[in-house]
């Protein structure tokens, strides 16, 4: 047992950094990384099914990036585009507590249905702003998730099989705040592109800055994350005890 205890959090490590050198060298290649932090993910829930916090993290993550996954999917379909918003201002109105929803994303909700209905009327080949929107909502989610990770998870452990499996007591970790923080960069970003593809198409300047920059930005934001991860997992599997 003390062996398998070991073994796991050695690999755990090893994979941690290996996939860490692989999102740096992946670099540019946005598509082949997004596949492999999801992979990255999977295998940390594997090798730490009892840890309550590694556990969590990674589901949170996973979650981001189905729904991401899910919207691209979906975001050509005609009734998307009315739904997202729809489903922006209710999640605005859940996350009132958050400062960045009234000072950022409420004003940018506001300007982009103005703007829609513009385009309608005047009938204007509108961009598909709307699939950013909905990238906004769900970095929102993220890190409204990771702020209250503790005690939703906490409820989710009272539930007897959770509990039997996920053993491990869940807490709040140095890693909560990082990530915490690099969801609102995420989120400033593609508030970035947004008000960039409004520039575009309301004056006559041609703005690309970051619209060729954008997959960069969140190739580059993702590796930050996985790199606190990896340090966090890192830290904790060879912490010695005073």
């Amino acid at each position: 047992m003390i062996f398998r205890q070991y073994f796991d959090r050695a690999v755990t490590s090893l994979l941690a950094i290996v996939f860490l050198a692989f999102a740096l060298l992946s670099f540019g290649y946005a598509q082949y990384f997004d596949r492999l932090f999801i992979i990255f993910l999977l295998v940390l829930i594997l090798f730490n099914i009892s840890k309550a916090n590694i556990v969590s993290i990674a589901i949170i993550f996973l979650l981001e990036r189905f729904f991401e996954e899910v919207v691209f999917f979906f975001s050509t379909y005609l009734y998307i585009k009315p739904l997202i918003y729809l489903l922006s201002l209710w999640l605005i109105k859940s996350f009132w507590y958050d400062s960045l929803i009234r000072r950022v994303i409420l004003p940018t909700i506001v300007i982009c249905i103005t703007c829609e209905v513009y385009w309608y009327l005047t009938n204007y080949s509108a961009p598909r702003i709307h699939s950013y929107i909905a990238m906004l909502m769900l970095n929102i989610i993220t890190r409204h998730l990771i702020f209250l990770r503790v005690p939703l998870f906490k409820q989710l452990q009272a539930l007897t099989l959770i509990r039997n499996i996920v053993s491990q007591p869940i807490t709040q970790t140095p890693v909560d705040l990082p990530l915490y923080s690099i969801a609102m960069i995420n989120i400033l970003v593609v508030v970035a592109m947004i008000a960039e593809y409004l520039i575009r198409h309301l004056t006559p300047l041609e703005s690309l800055f970051v619209y060729n920059l954008y997959s960069e930005f969140i190739h580059l934001l993702s590796a930050v994350t996985l790199f606190f991860i990896v340090n966090f997992i890192v830290k904790s599997n060879y912490k010695i005890n005073a």
